[in-house]
């Protein structure tokens, strides 16, 4: 999607500007949905802090955490830290934290950055990154996978996070291994829709449990994806949507094939395999 021409929200610009105040020398972007006017009322502001160095970097994390802990008020604010060096050899990769920043963050004064990619990834840098965003979705597979063997799951708002997780990461993985540029959405059904346009998922059978998964929680105005308010409502310690007992039960019966499918295609793209992807596996919660 072409961005350039989006105004960056006015809301989103004055909290970068009050943070850029009370953590130089670090440059602050404002990245996110609010860096391209394709925010909701409730969307986070996120924020990516460049550092000089590592010294900086320390420094700008621990004001950072000082500024935003315990802050879960609408619009939540996300901010992480980088240097300037990881920032410039990490950029190329266009879904790392640093390349969406450089492609569709602002400064706090509202300018783009205007970046363009001094060099081509190399097919090492792509694959790595893809298995850094597939470990986690398998990771989060894997816990839905453990939760759904009870009849009723005891905490659904628990499953529906994980499962939402889950179907980001994959996507992230996705347009990790192609290197593709686009604003990465929290929004899954969004995100199946570009990757669908885009680069068409091979399998017909996996790529059928995803559209049916993104059906079966569509929004009720026909827009979005339900499974994203799990994700959402833990990060602001809020009430988790309802699903209905159909929604459930579609939940439960395409889950499994359609993470399956989405994490089976970001491998093929990248050329690695499922053996690359065994991690130490998070306890049971």
């Amino acid at each position: 999607m072409n961005t350039c021409c989006n105004v960056p929200d006015p809301a989103g610009l004055a909290t970068a500007r009050e943070i850029q105040k009370k953590v130089r020398p670090a440059q602050v972007i404002l990245g996110g949905s609010r860096a391209v006017s394709a925010h909701r009322p409730d969307s986070d502001v996120d924020l990516i802090a460049v550092a000089p160095d590592d010294g900086a970097a320390g420094r700008t994390k621990e004001m950072l955490r000082e500024l935003l802990e315990g802050k879960r008020d609408v619009p939540l604010v996300n901010a992480m830290t980088i240097t300037r060096e990881e920032f410039r050899r990490t950029a190329p990769l266009a879904q790392s934290f640093a390349g969406q920043a450089a492609r569709h963050g602002v400064t706090p004064d509202g300018r783009r950055l205007g970046y363009r990619p001094e060099r081509e990834p190399a097919p090492e840098e792509i694959r790595e990154l893809t298995i850094f965003w597939l470990r986690m979705a398998d990771s989060h597979r894997e816990m839905a996978n453990f939760m759904m063997r009870d009849r009723e799951p005891c905490h659904p708002e628990g499953l529906g996070r994980e499962i939402q997780w889950g179907v980001e990461r994959s996507f992230k993985g996705l347009l990790a291994a192609g290197n593709d540029g686009t604003r990465f959405r929290r929004d899954a059904a969004l995100m199946w829709q570009h990757s669908e346009s885009v680069r068409p998922i091979r399998d017909r059978n996996g790529a059928k449990a995803v559209a049916d998964l993104l059906t079966a929680t569509t929004g009720p105005d026909g827009l979005g994806c339900r499974l994203t308010g799990f994700s959402e409502a833990w990060r602001r310690d809020a009430a988790a949507p309802e699903l209905t007992p159909t929604e459930w039960a579609a939940v439960r019966r395409c889950v499994p094939a359609a993470l399956d499918a989405l994490i089976a295609e970001a491998l093929a793209r990248s050329g690695a395999t499922r053996e690359d992807l065994p991690q130490e596996r998070r306890g049971r919660r």
